[in-house]
């Protein structure tokens, strides 16, 4: 959990040396997304790999549907609340 902590608090401190630096954050929004992608890509790996969960895969399909579902429109309404509340001057 540390690590974790550590790794954030690294990342918003070079964020804030870096973000004076022509087209940082054009690199940075590139670097974060392709990361996403890899990380996506093994976690599909690892789940596809899990004999457990491919056994079990309808079970776990309608409840997974049903989480992702929860989860996008939480999501959303909670981006919908922090932007009225933090950016409703900014647009």
């Amino acid at each position: 959990m540390w690590i974790i902590i550590i790794l954030m608090l690294i990342g918003v401190l070079a964020g804030f040396l870096f973000s004076g630096v022509k087209y940082f954050n054009v690199f940075s929004e590139r670097a974060t997304s392709y990361i996403i992608y890899f990380l996506l890509f093994f976690m599909g790996l690892s789940v596809g790999t899990n004999k457990e969960i491919m056994n079990n895969i309808q079970n776990i399909g309608f409840q997974a549907l049903i989480i992702t579902i929860f989860s996008i429109a939480g999501s959303i309404v909670l981006a919908a609340i922090v932007f009225k509340i933090f950016f409703k001057n900014e647009s």
